[in-house]
């Protein structure tokens, strides 16, 4: 259980407008509104459908989530190892929503490091620096978009808005800069320009080589976009 505003909050209760609360939850918020009419979770296998994801979901075949096997699974298989009844995985999924291009990358870089680490098929528990990096990212990353007419942030990282979910203590996230050549960004074009940029900004292999690559950023300084109510991620007051 978690702690919201003085109440215990089970983490597996299903909220399907959890995005009311809190701004910073825009960019994926048109994906969480496909499940807002739901009275209980989606199984993993419907998200794909659901969402219109390039990738399927699907329950792990044993407990917990070997990294080895989590990553394998994405990039053999497109199928992404998803728990139910999880808002981690859950957030997980909808970040592939947003950005299909990047999160693949970033599983191919991933699993690319498994392999080269393999000895008589087997690779260390332990995880490099770059493995780390991406993992970092991955899980806690924020993304500062420089475009041509405006600068805004988006949380990239699932693990963000699971925290956001249960009111826990938010302090930074993985912080990264990135720069889009467009003369507008608008709320039709960002995701598709954004993603084709970070996918390839993931793939360099010069950059996420560790931990301490990044910039941290308090996530109580984000800025939203224009196009959204409440351009300061500050106020934190609900979407329009």
């Amino acid at each position: 259980m978690s702690v919201s505003h003085g109440k215990l909050v089970r983490a597996d209760a299903w909220k399907p407008m959890f995005y009311e609360a809190d701004a910073r939850f825009w960019p994926i918020v048109p994906f969480a509104k496909r499940l807002c009419e739901r009275r209980d979770w989606p199984a993993p296998a419907e998200l794909a459908g659901v969402l219109k994801t390039p990738v399927t979901f699907a329950e792990p075949p044993f407990a917990g989530k070997s990294a080895g096997a989590y990553d394998a699974s994405i990039v053999e298989r497109r199928e992404v190892l998803t728990r139910p009844r999880h808002w981690h995985d859950l957030f997980n999924a909808f970040v592939w929503c947003v950005f299909p291009k990047t999160k693949a990358a970033l599983h191919e870089r991933q699993y690319a490091c498994i392999r080269e680490r393999v000895v008589d098929g087997m690779a260390p528990n332990a995880r490099t620096r770059e493995q780390d990096a991406l993992a970092l990212f991955d899980e806690g990353g924020v993304v500062r978009v420089d475009g041509e007419s405006e600068t805004f942030d988006v949380i990239f990282g699932h693990s963000l808005y699971e925290t956001m979910l249960h009111d826990r203590l938010l302090v930074h996230g993985a912080h990264v800069r990135v720069g889009v050549e467009s003369t507008r960004l608008t709320a039709v074009t960002w995701q598709a320009l954004l993603d084709e940029r970070l996918s390839y900004y993931v793939s360099s292999k010069d950059r996420f080589q560790s931990p301490t690559q990044f910039d941290r950023i308090d996530l109580n300084s984000l800025r939203n976009p224009s196009w959204i109510s409440g351009a300061s991620a500050r106020e934190h007051h609900p979407l329009g």
